[in-house]
């Protein structure tokens, strides 16, 4: 099985599978959220859900302030991408970018999923 390691300095090295294992798995989640696909959000949701139940992503890791603040602008997805992609943060990247896809009310839905 491959996996791939992420390196932070507060948290040691260990190992973190990705949830979306295929281009082809995040492409088909992309065109959904954008043809707005009946259920579309839901596997981002659980891909949410898995991410910040993971200990160190308690408080939202690398989209704290998307996931625990509710700051939903483009600009606020665009600024945890980049700050997931500067902390080898796959998963938390592919949630931002999947998120960047998404409309307001999708986001909105997306954050009432996480915490009901």
């Amino acid at each position: 099985m491959d996996s791939y390691f992420i390196k932070n300095t507060n948290f040691g090295q260990f190992e973190c599978p990705p949830r979306i294992k295929t281009v082809e798995e995040y492409n088909k989640l992309a065109t959904d959220i954008l043809d707005n696909t009946a259920g579309c959000i839901e596997p981002v949701i659980k891909l949410a859900k898995e991410y910040i139940a993971k200990e160190r992503f308690s408080a939202g890791g690398s989209l704290h302030i998307v996931l625990s603040d509710y700051n939903i602008r483009d600009s606020d997805l665009a600024f945890c991408s980049g700050v997931a992609c500067a902390n080898n943060d796959a998963e938390g990247q592919d949630i931002a970018n999947l998120m960047l896809a998404m409309n307001m009310e999708q986001r909105e839905k997306l954050l009432e999923g996480l915490y009901d």
